[in-house]
């Protein structure tokens, strides 16, 4: 009498079992992410991203998109300047940065066309062009914009990798190890 082990039908169960926990890490991250998030425009701008496997590794990613950015990061003279995509955007008029902003004041555009943070094309008489929104607003009524005050960073997607750090993580992966029926990938052979 002898013992087998089915080492690759055992793999492939795990390596399912090890996806769902990820899976499963991901969604908590999500939510995590958006229980820290001050707006309602933000937290709906979240979603989960499709899982990736990169040399040998599985990541798994929440994806924001312009609302989620502008509450995590903020905006104008309060927005965080360790948001890791600023140095793509700052100061760069190809990518819709303002060239009239030599700081990170809201200031008004110079006339013509530009795209906003949305991807909507917008159009700038240039009436306002270089003047601080965030101190001097336009009157009201004369540009439909008021006042533009700067937004303070809700820094969610930091906060929530925190709290997923302190042990969510670990809980989550021990679960699924601890739970896997590893009994039933070894078996009795008459041999």
């Amino acid at each position: 009498m002898g013992v087998k082990f089915m080492r690759e039908p055992c793999q492939k169960a795990l390596q399912a079992r090890l996806v769902q926990a990820l899976k499963q890490m991901q969604k908590t991250y999500l939510e995590e992410v958006r229980s820290h998030l001050k707006t309602p425009e933000g937290m709906q701008d979240l979603e989960e991203g499709e899982l990736e496997a990169l040399a040998h590794v599985l990541v798994a990613k929440v994806i924001g998109g312009p609302w989620a950015t502008i509450d995590a990061f903020g905006t104008g003279t309060k927005m965080d300047t360790a948001n890791p995509a600023l140095d793509d955007y700052l100061f760069n008029t190809a990518k819709g940065w303002n060239p009239a902003r030599k700081d990170l004041a809201i200031r008004g555009r110079p006339a013509g066309t530009y795209t906003d943070i949305f991807g909507r094309q917008r159009k700038s008489s240039g009436a306002l062009e270089g003047r601080n929104l965030e101190e001097n607003p336009p009157e009201k009524g004369r540009f439909d914009t008021g006042k533009f005050d700067p937004i303070p960073p809700s820094h969610a997607f930091t906060v929530a990798m925190a709290w997923m750090r302190i042990g969510t993580i670990q809980k989550i992966l021990r679960d699924a190890i601890a739970t896997f029926p590893f009994h039933k990938y070894i078996i009795a052979t008459n041999e």
